[in-house]
């Protein structure tokens, strides 16, 4: 998924820090970067159809022990090594 969508999709979410996350603006595709940077998760080029774009594999936060449920809440599992 684009980051750029995934920071619009996240923004959608009333009730929850992401549509004021910046005073008052929403989450930004570098915000969001650098939330997830901790769990060594980072954007990388993808191609969506002709177009290269930042974005998240769904593969890369599987395999980093990190589960994100947008429709959920965007909530996620703290790794056993980090506890």
């Amino acid at each position: 998924m684009a980051s750029k969508e995934l920071a619009e999709a996240l923004a959608k979410f009333e009730g929850r820090p992401w549509p004021t996350w910046d005073h008052p603006r929403p989450i930004t595709p570098h915000a969001l970067a650098r939330l997830l940077a901790p769990f060594d998760i980072s954007p990388r080029n993808l191609c969506i159809g002709r177009s290269v774009v930042k974005g998240y594999q769904r593969s890369v936060s599987e395999t980093r022990g990190i589960t994100t449920c947008l429709p959920c809440s965007f909530q996620y599992r703290v790794p056993q090594a980090l506890l």
